[in-house]
């Protein structure tokens, strides 16, 4: 199984199989991040990559994670904190999460 060296903000650099990490695909312009719990500290870190790291990943055999939602943008965290400022917050946020 291909070993994988990657960056933890914490401990440095850790080596990880294939297996440990997954890639999230982040929209329709190839762009994704890997993400991986450091063997080290048991931090989920998560690394922004380019699409030609995402190929070598892949064939690395490193799981991919696709998502059909949109990408967070200004607008949803101005609505978000809009929703934070009122009373009932969690009862609206609760029912728009997708189970």
């Amino acid at each position: 199984m291909a070993t994988i060296r990657a960056t933890c903000p914490d401990c440095g650099t850790v080596v990880l199989t294939a297996s440990q990490g997954s890639i999230r695909i982040l929209g329709d312009d190839d762009s994704g991040s890997f993400v991986f719990p450091c063997p080290s500290c048991s931090r989920t870190v998560t690394m922004v990559v380019e699409s030609r790291l995402l190929d070598v990943l892949v064939s690395c055999g490193v799981p991919v994670e696709t998502s059909d939602c949109p990408p967070f943008d200004e607008d949803d965290v101005r609505a978000f904190c809009e929703l934070l400022a009122t009373d009932d917050w969690f009862a609206p946020l609760a029912a728009s999460v997708r189970v």
